[in-house]
């Protein structure tokens, strides 16, 4: 059964009010918020990670099933061996009649089993109790042990020397068994998992050499990426790595030529058509003059004279207009990115805008290299700066380097512009103020064309409420 949006509020409603809740969606846990800050970030680290978990999986399988049962299994085999030559020796030990014949005993003993044995006729001796027993090797010696012997006897699997130690109690002493570790441990263990860490550590060291490999092309396509935003042109890249990512290198190429073929052919109409603009409209203004002259001579009426002063004004607009663009035209198309010291640049910016009598105060970092195009970026500091100067009585200029990024504030104490109204001074040719005085409004390209300018460069430009009152200019670029 389905219900319209509106339907489904109404249904919603009221069954609130016949004091019925709705079940509430469940929450994220914190937990899983917490865990996903910590996951890895890069394609790298995640592929090596999914290279890796199956490998640790398997291989802890294989040592539990080791452990599990062919260890364990060898070990009681082993254990139950010498549980047995022991209880064969005790055994004929107390069935020996006279000295010379335990003595005999034990010798033969000695020299067929490989075991070290004494016979003790006093001495500290404490039986091992079960409660006592810890690991999996000496859980299983005391049980071969306890089935075989029906004496109370004492092992010591931890002793340091090379040796374990089995003390069994007979008549009024005790038998010392020293059996060598390898009667009772094999060391296919050691060798299984040295087996298996070492050939980790091979396909690990392969692993990663080959994920570095296919991370390269990657990471050159992210830098020529980055490097064409800023403007770069000498960045040369061909395809190369996997197929995916040759189809992407290639695409990239190919966006790369376009994005270029298209600018320029825009920028060249553009700087055509503004050119053809100017020669009718120089020819208007000095057939302008020349009327004006020929007025002044047959001394006609004030409504000529003001005609006459109106039509000449709006040509020279419409030239300032055309100048303004062509001077962006010649920036955007013809200029190269370079590196370049930003704090001298903005400090001829700074003694520009005094030598044009604007109280400035600047507090800018020293040393702050950047790559970009200089010409394109001075002119949309200059610009900010005589924006501020017919608004303004003061400007305070600030730039730092903060997290690997150049932060740069243009504040001033004039009026400011209202919130709702920031976004739309961006916009081409919008003019908050509404006269035709191109002195006091300008023509409204200033902010678009600071715009492009900083977003071709991969930064960001907002305006903001100053500390002096008026507005702030924040202007973010990448380092390079």
């Amino acid at each position: 059964m389905t219900f319209r949006i509106g339907e489904r509020r109404n249904l919603s409603a009221a069954f609130r009010t016949e004091g019925h809740d709705l079940p509430r969606p469940l929450k994220s846990k914190r937990g899983f918020k917490r865990l996903h800050r910590y996951k890895p970030q890069t394609l790298f680290t995640r592929t090596l990670i999914m290279i890796l978990m199956p490998l640790l999986l398997v291989q802890g399988v294989v040592a539990v099933v080791f452990y599990g049962q062919l260890w364990e299994v060898v070990s009681r085999r082993l254990c139950g061996a010498v549980a047995a030559q022991v209880a064969t020796v005790t055994s004929s030990f107390e069935r020996a009649k006279t000295s010379e014949e335990k003595l005999w005993v034990i010798d033969s003993a000695s020299s067929s089993s490989g075991y070290q044995i004494y016979y003790r006729e006093s001495g500290y001796f404490t039986p091992t109790a079960q409660n006592q027993i810890t690991g999996i090797l000496n859980q299983v010696m005391f049980r071969a042990l306890e089935n075989r012997l029906k004496h109370s006897f004492r092992l010591d699997l931890w002793n340091p020397t090379i040796f374990v130690e089995i003390d069994v109690k007979v008549d009024n002493g005790f038998l010392s068994f020293k059996v060598p570790r390898e009667f009772i441990f094999t060391s296919a263990s050691y060798g299984l998992f040295l087996w298996m860490a070492g050939t980790s550590a091979i396909f690990l060291v392969i692993a990663v050499l080959f994920l570095r490999n296919q991370m390269r092309p990657i990471r050159r396509l992210s830098v020529a990426a980055h490097s064409f935003g800023r403007g770069e042109e000498d960045i040369v890249l061909s395809p190369s790595g996997a197929s995916e990512i040759r189809l992407a290198t290639e695409a990239f190429i190919s966006m790369r030529q376009q994005i270029r073929r298209f600018v320029t052919q825009r920028t060249e109409m553009l700087s055509a058509a503004s050119h053809d603009l100017r020669t009718p409209l120089t020819r208007m203004r000095l057939e302008l003059e020349l009327l004006g002259s020929e007025l002044d001579k047959q001394r006609l009426g004030d409504q000529f004279t003001e005609l006459f002063a109106g039509l000449h004004a709006d040509i020279v607009e419409m030239e300032h207009l055309i100048n303004s663009y062509l001077e962006f035209l010649r920036g955007e198309g013809t200029e190269l990115a370079s590196h370049f010291d930003l704090s001298k640049l903005l400090e001829q910016v700074a003694q520009g805008a005094e030598r044009n009598r604007l109280k400035i105060t600047r507090a800018i970092q020293p040393e702050i290299r950047l790559m970009g195009r200089v010409t394109a970026l001075k002119r949309v500091f200059d610009n900010l700066v005589s924006n501020a100067a017919r608004h303004a009585q003061s400007l305070s200029l600030t730039a730092e380097e903060i997290d690997g990024r150049v932060v740069i504030w243009f504040d001033d104490d004039g009026e400011g512009i209202p919130e709702s109204q920031r976004e739309e001074v961006f916009k081409p040719f919008v003019r908050l103020e509404q006269s035709r005085n191109q002195q006091t409004g300008g023509f409204g390209l200033g902010l678009a064309l600071a715009r492009d300018v900083i977003f071709a460069h991969g930064g960001e430009i907002s305006l903001l409420d100053s500390p002096l009152g008026g507005l702030r200019v924040e202007i973010i670029l990448p380092m390079g």
